[in-house]
């Protein structure tokens, strides 16, 4: 007994064309924006969440291995060794962190650009903008 399959011929539906959907989420695309953080020049946060040395250390002292191993996933160090090794470890990415952060540096006694030239003028024009 011999059947014969049939075969059905599937046909394929008409895709529709994906049209770009305009939606108003309040969001502008056009043109280049920056966060504050970045017009200031910070690059990325202090993951140490300390402001001196002798903080980090008293902050260390009361950590267990587990939140040394976070604190150090966090600062970008591999958190391997023991609890001595990784305290050292964290210290370290620190102060390279920090380096130059501690140095006062004399403010520039003539101003950059004079203020009344045309390119000071546009300069403060372009600030004021950002500002307000």
């Amino acid at each position: 007994m011999n059947k014969k399959r049939k075969y059905v011929k599937k046909t394929e539906a008409k895709k529709e064309q994906n049209q770009e959907m305009e939606i108003a989420d309040g969001v502008s695309t056009e043109g280049s924006h920056q966060t504050l953080s970045e017009i200031l020049g910070q690059k990325q946060k202090n993951p140490f969440e300390v402001s001196s040395s002798s903080e980090l250390d008293d902050k260390m002292s009361n950590m267990t291995l587990i939140d040394l191993q976070k604190l150090a996933v966090k600062a970008g160090v591999f958190p391997s060794g023991t609890k001595p090794s990784l305290k050292t470890k964290i210290q370290k990415a620190y102060s390279a962190a920090n380096r130059g952060a501690g140095r006062i540096t004399p403010a520039p006694s003539n101003p950059i650009m004079d203020p009344r030239s045309k390119e000071g003028i546009e300069a403060a024009r372009k600030l004021k903008e950002l500002l307000s």
